[in-house]
C-alpha cells in the first residue's frame, strides 16, 4: 500500500494495487478533497504532475511491495 496526497491541495490516494500491464496504472481510494472519495484507477503521471505532492510507502498487506513506475520514484 502506498499513501500519496499533496502539500498544497486536499488530494490524497491510497494505492493498493499496480496494473502489471501497465505500471502507469494504479488502483486505490482516490480522495480528491471535495468530500466524494471513491475507488478508481489513476494514471502515475497525474499524481506527478502536482507541484508538491509527497509519497508515503508502507505495507499492510503480506507479499511484495508495489513496483511503482519511474517518475513516481523520483518524484516526478
Amino acid at each position: 500500500m502506498a499513501k500519496f496526497f499533496a502539500r498544497d491541495a486536499q488530494a490524497t490516494w491510497l494505492i493498493t494495487e499496480v496494473d502489471p500491464d501497465e505500471p502507469d496504472r494504479l488502483f486505490g481510494l482516490c480522495d480528491l478533497g471535495q468530500g466524494c472519495p471513491e475507488l478508481g484507477y489513476v494514471l502515475s503521471y497525474s499524481i506527478c504532475r502536482l507541484r508538491q505532492f509527497v509519497g508515503i510507502s508502507g505495507s499492510a498487506f503480506p507479499g511484495p511491495a508495489p513496483r511503482l513506475s519511474r517518475g513516481l520514484q523520483d518524484g516526478g
